[in-house]
């Protein structure tokens, strides 16, 4: 399918890196409630090892790429 992110090899779209922005703000906001989100805090996890596929200055990769990285399609970063 053409308009979907893995069709375009996961260039463009919605960027991992702001998946790890956003899923630090609710990390935060999980903290400051006191409440705990370990799988919120894996998520960023993971999300950060695709935000790190790319180096600097080079458009990041769309979200889904996590799919990938999770069962190993692509080369997980060190």
């Amino acid at each position: 399918m053409p308009a979907v992110p893995s069709s375009r090899g996961y260039e463009g779209g919605f960027g991992a890196p702001l998946m790890v922005k956003d899923l630090g703000l609710a990390l935060q906001l999980a903290e400051a409630a006191g409440q705990p989100a370990p799988l919120a805090e894996h998520a960023r996890q993971l999300y950060q090892t695709v935000a790190q596929q790319r180096p600097p200055g080079v458009a990041p990769l769309d979200f889904s790429a996590v799919y990938e990285v999770v069962y190993g399609g692509r080369q997980q970063a060190a």
